[in-house]
């Protein structure tokens, strides 16, 4: 037996029309937030699998019977058949809400770890420079001493102006190359 389609304005109140759209948009919309925020992460995450796959077959069956009684109370549905075959096609927006939140939670999910991972990424690569820079500085001065004291026993005035030199680099290191980026004009002076 074939059921009669209701077109989407049958000659009704544009109102009437407005409020069952509404009604069953609520429902779609009720539907995928239940499943993104509460079912889908419980199943990603493997916690309690039995008792979620529980939780979901009872909403879909209660989903049903809701999206039933929408239709029936809106006049949609006319005798317990049509009720049955919009209580089956009910299912079919469950469906479609379900993949429709799996889908925008598994692309979030991955956003974030993806954001997460180049964060991570980030954070490594400072610290691997800051490592560096720390084992750089202590033989760049150790050398620097060195070659000072050298000047200070055979040529006394090279000492000073090595002092000077070394304290303008320790200047720089400490108080302007501790950036990102640096001038390449400063770097060279």
């Amino acid at each position: 037996k074939l059921i009669r389609v209701i077109p989407l304005y049958s000659g009704g109140a544009l109102q009437d029309q407005l409020y069952i759209i509404g009604l069953t948009s609520a429902l779609d919309i009720i539907t995928f937030l239940v499943f993104y925020f509460f079912f889908i992460p419980h199943l990603l995450q493997r916690k309690n699998l039995i008792i979620n796959s529980v939780g979901i077959f009872i909403y879909w069956v209660t989903y049903g019977v809701i999206w039933s009684w929408v239709y029936h109370i809106t006049n949609m549905s006319q005798g317990i058949e049509e009720s049955i075959a919009i209580y089956k096609a009910s299912y079919g927006h469950t469906l479609l809400n379900t993949l429709y939140a799996l889908f925008i939670r598994l692309s979030a999910d991955w956003f974030v770890k993806f954001q997460k991972q180049k964060d991570l990424e980030k954070q490594n690569l400072m610290t691997e420079l800051a490592l560096l820079r720390s084992q750089v500085n202590p033989h760049f001065l150790f050398n620097t001493l060195n070659n000072i004291h050298s000047f200070s026993l055979t040529e006394p005035e090279k000492s000073s102006f090595a002092i000077i030199k070394l304290s303008e680099m320790m200047r720089y290191m400490l108080y302007e190359a501790n950036g990102e980026k640096v001038a390449l004009e400063k770097e060279v002076n």
